[in-house]
């Protein structure tokens, strides 16, 4: 099996001409053929060839309408009434010293505190223990929030 490289040597050998974008079978057919065929021509017809009647085409002249400077009050905007702040938001404008104190650490050592927190708050301490570290849990997981 000769390869498509071989295969255009020896129609190039052979002078045969139209071959660069055929594919591995037409070169192939064109080597068994000889000369690549001629594209399809349709034979001259008897008589002479019908005569299309012509229309004139008339364009529509477009009518512009003039443009018309007039003048709009603006209306002056309501004051926005201020937004109302989500828990999150609340709750981190009431702690936000301490939020952006722990985003000064890096997130491993956040991590690592939340670890801390997370068993002070499972451990059999008393409730207000377990208040103070529900509240340190999630300053810190506020912060590593942030910090992404």
């Amino acid at each position: 099996m000769p390869s498509i490289c071989e295969l255009k040597m020896e129609l190039k050998a052979k002078k045969i001409k139209g071959y660069s974008r055929l594919n591995k079978a037409g070169l192939e057919a064109l080597l068994k053929g000889g000369q690549k065929k001629e594209p399809f021509v349709p034979a001259p017809t008897k008589g002479e060839s019908p005569v299309v009647a012509e229309k004139k085409i008339t364009k529509k002249e477009k009518t512009f309408k003039p443009l018309m400077i007039t003048y709009k009050p603006v209306k002056e905007k309501k004051e926005s009434k201020p937004k109302k702040l989500t828990k999150a938001m609340q709750f981190y404008e009431k702690h936000k010293d301490r939020i952006e104190g722990f985003m000064k650490s890096s997130k491993n050592v956040l991590l690592s505190k939340l670890l801390k927190v997370e068993s002070l708050m499972t451990g059999g301490s008393t409730d207000a223990e377990k208040k103070q570290a529900r509240l340190q849990y999630e300053i810190l997981n506020m912060a590593i929030m942030k910090k992404k």
